[in-house]
């Protein structure tokens, strides 16, 4: 199983579509970048937006990080990020997908992987109520017992929607 979160979600989606190797099944957590928002502005905007509601602990390492990065990283980062639609790389998915978001993610709306999903072979959604963006950080439980679910699923060789979470 590989797991992605926000970018890196990106990062497994390339992987996944050009080097499947073994990876039976994979989740993504909170999938960017929104189609409907795929700006610097409206990153921003959503990333600031989302921030406000992270639990403190959360907000402290971002506080860092942000600091550590710099403006102009960020900046430099965010053209790839921006420039990578992970809807055409998750068409060549070969391989089961959990996409996973808090419900009250501000970066990746909830319609967001609900369009992704319908752009794959193989997936399911699964929202977790009452987490950010950063929803493994705010509700590693839950995370967890999803991933779970997801990877003991697909030993299983079940059907998708056979059984939930």
């Amino acid at each position: 199983m590989l797991l992605g979160h926000s970018l890196g979600v990106q990062v497994v989606a390339e992987l996944l579509s050009t080097e499947p190797a073994d990876v039976r099944c994979a989740v993504l957590l909170a999938p960017t970048t929104d189609d409907a928002a795929r700006n610097r502005f409206s990153q921003a905007r959503r990333l600031a937006w989302d921030t406000s509601g992270e639990p403190l602990n959360l907000k402290f390492v971002q506080l860092f990080a942000a600091a550590a990065c710099r403006a102009r990283v960020w900046w430099r980062t965010s053209r790839f990020m921006l420039d990578e639609h992970i809807e055409d790389a998750l068409e060549q998915v070969r391989v089961p997908l959990l996409l996973v978001r808090g419900d009250r993610d501000r970066l990746a709306s909830a319609a967001w992987p609900q369009r992704l999903s319908a752009a794959c072979l193989e997936s399911a959604v699964a929202e977790v109520p009452g987490a950010g963006h950063v929803v493994h950080w705010s509700h590693p439980a839950e995370v967890a017992r999803l991933c779970w679910w997801w990877g003991t699923r697909e030993l299983a060789t079940m059907a998708v929607g056979e059984s939930s979470p």
